[in-house]
């Protein structure tokens, strides 16, 4: 896996060299999984550390979806799901890290403009 450079670089900045080793020329899906998986729990993890202004739903929102998260690397079959799971699973965190995860599946149409304007 030569293309993903900027993501073992990440890892290599959470997790330290021995990630980067693992990964510089790793073609198997197992070891990507691995570290892909705690990518999330680094984040469960800072997040528990750092945000101090915050009601106890919000981290239970934030548990379930890293472990729904895993779940679904989990069952990656290739990179492509991997990856996928991976990047839905950091935007919804994104969101809710936010304040919101935006529920807007039976609207047809949504604009990228605040409301005020």
């Amino acid at each position: 896996m030569e293309d993903a450079y900027g993501l073992k670089h990440l890892f290599e900045n959470i997790f330290g060299r021995k990630a980067w080793y693992e990964l510089k020329h790793s073609t198997g899906v197992a070891t990507w999984k691995k570290y892909c998986a705690r990518i999330l729990s680094a984040i469960e993890v800072s997040a528990q550390a750092t945000v101090q202004i915050v009601d106890d739903a919000w981290f239970e929102q934030l548990s379930a979806e890293v472990e729904h998260g895993k779940v679904m690397l989990k069952l990656s079959k290739d990179f492509e799901q991997l990856f996928a799971k991976l990047s839905t699973s950091l935007g919804t965190i994104g969101f809710l890290q936010l304040g919101l995860v935006p529920r807007r599946l039976s609207q047809e149409n949504i604009t990228l403009r605040h409301p005020a304007n």
